[in-house]
């Protein structure tokens, strides 16, 4: 199994909205292409954020703990 990490990088000139939006994109793009992963704090929000559907934990709390897609659902 390869695994990938992808960091978020959110500091020097990159403002937080463009930083959440390229994290958004990775996260749906890895989810898109079969993977999956694990989000970290403070990320959690951001790919709440970023899903086309989140269970009913994510909707409750609005944080993913985890993601993956199925049948092109992220």
């Amino acid at each position: 199994m390869l695994t990938t990490v992808l960091p978020l990088y959110t500091g020097g000139q990159i403002p937080a909205a463009q930083a959440a939006a390229a994290a958004a994109l990775r996260l749906r793009g890895l989810a898109r292409a079969g993977g999956g992963g694990n989000v970290t704090a403070p990320h959690k929000t951001i790919a709440a954020q970023s899903l086309d559907r989140g269970t009913e934990v994510v909707q409750k709390t609005g944080a993913c703990n985890t993601f993956w897609s199925e049948r092109g659902v992220v």
